[in-house]
């Protein structure tokens, strides 16, 4: 138990502007020294991409500065590029992709934006100031869940397009 939580808290701490590093680290060295660590996993590597990398470092100035930023995003669902003003609430790491979470401005509510869709942005002079209703997302069932009123598919797969159901979330 103590090496599964010493990597997963090690590959954390090497993904820059996600967490408070000297947190992870106090908390490395904690776990360490209560189960001692000759034994124990010694590195992490976390290969992030170089752009993705920088936007979570803006995104990340953004939200220590209290700033509202100007973002051009890639929505995949509908193939569309656009410009959007959001409210950053906070820098998220989920299922190993990072997101930001933020009040959209255009939408009027709570939005993920996959930081690898983010394809420019700017830190506003203004503050950011998303509503008092805006409460961050609830992910402790997933990231995403289908609603009530959708629809269910039966895939029939061959052993070639098994990478379907490794790709995307299905039952």
């Amino acid at each position: 138990e103590a090496t599964a939580l010493l990597v997963a808290l090690r590959a954390l701490a090497e993904v820059p502007g996600m967490v408070d590093t000297d947190a992870v680290r106090r908390a490395v060295a904690k776990i360490e020294s209560a189960v001692g660590a000759a034994e124990l996993p010694t590195g992490v590597a976390v290969d992030i991409p170089a752009r993705e990398e920088a936007t979570s470092t803006a995104v990340l100035a953004a939200l220590d500065n209290r700033r509202a930023l100007r973002i051009r995003y890639y929505t995949a669902s509908r193939e569309v590029v656009a410009d959007r003003v959001v409210d950053p609430m906070r820098l998220l790491l989920v299922e190993g992709r990072g997101y930001l979470e933020a009040w959209c401005r255009s939408a009027a509510g709570v939005r993920l934006f996959r930081l690898d869709r983010i394809d420019r942005l700017e830190e506003l002079p203004e503050p950011a100031a998303p509503p008092p209703s805006a409460r961050p997302t609830d992910l402790s069932a997933g990231l995403f869940r289908p609603a009530p009123e959708q629809r269910e598919a039966t895939l029939l797969l061959t052993p070639e397009g098994r990478w379907v159901g490794e790709y995307y979330p299905v039952d």
